[in-house]
């Protein structure tokens, strides 16, 4: 879009209200958990201000980063906040990245790829347990997964000089005990650790708490958000996408 039209959008969302003071208490106690950096915690003090503005990304929570372009997303995220803090310094922009936990497709998360040579190695785990699940992100790793990503997973990264740096970060992230949304994020917050990327989980009652409000538009405009999303898909369909 121009930029004239984009500072028009950045002008109508900052004169929304929001629960900010509240929003940023849930948010510092995630990232707390999560083992985010510093400067995280001053982005999350920064959304406090009403011209500051979030620049959103996300992924599911997956068998370590999910897909190559969860680390492409969260890396594009960082820096259009960056580009957008010089070309419209009225504003301040903070990179977030969503944690999409409460899908129950297991199936969907419980594969990896890995690069060997000119190729790719493709890897998967099932137990029969991980079948029934409430939701994929809530899952707890257990020891038979952390004996598989030790065997399977770790002794097959590609060789590099950052192997023994991401092994021992694997190892920390994906302990047994520990949710699948957890280690995702602990992993992602280490990755990431001086962009001041800023990680929120829907999947809290702090969060859904905030969130009240807009469960309850929902409800009561039900169907309206479908049909728009329906009607929006079309229209892209039409145009090749």
């Amino acid at each position: 879009r121009n930029s004239s039209g984009l500072a028009a959008q950045m002008q109508a969302v900052s004169e929304r209200t929001y629960q900010r003071p509240e929003l940023c208490v849930e948010l510092a106690s995630q990232n707390k958990r999560f083992g985010s950096g510093p400067k995280t915690f001053e982005q999350i003090q920064s959304l406090l201000s009403s011209n500051t503005l979030a620049v959103v990304t996300g992924q599911q929570v997956g068998f370590l980063t999910g897909p190559v372009y969860t680390i492409y997303k969260t890396l594009s995220a960082i820096a259009l906040a960056e580009k957008w803090c010089q070309a419209y310094p009225e504003f301040n922009f903070v990179p977030v990245f969503w944690l999409e936990s409460e899908d129950h497709d297991y199936d969907e998360i419980a594969k990896i790829s890995l690069l060997k040579g000119n190729s790719l190695e493709r890897f998967s785990y099932s137990e029969a347990e991980y079948q029934e699940l409430a939701s994929a992100g809530t899952t707890k790793i257990t020891a038979a997964f952390a004996e598989w990503l030790e065997s399977q997973i770790l002794t097959s990264l590609p060789d590099s000089d950052y192997k023994p740096k991401m092994t021992t970060l694997i190892r920390e992230c994906y302990k047994e005990g520990e949710t699948y949304e957890l280690a995702f994020a602990k992993l992602l917050a280490r990755l990431f650790y001086d962009d001041g990327l800023v990680i929120v989980s829907a999947n809290s009652k702090g969060f859904k708490k905030l969130a009240k409000p807009v469960f309850i538009r929902e409800l009561e405009t039900f169907p309206s958000s479908s049909q728009n999303i329906i009607a929006q898909s079309a229209m892209l369909e039409e145009k090749g996408y």
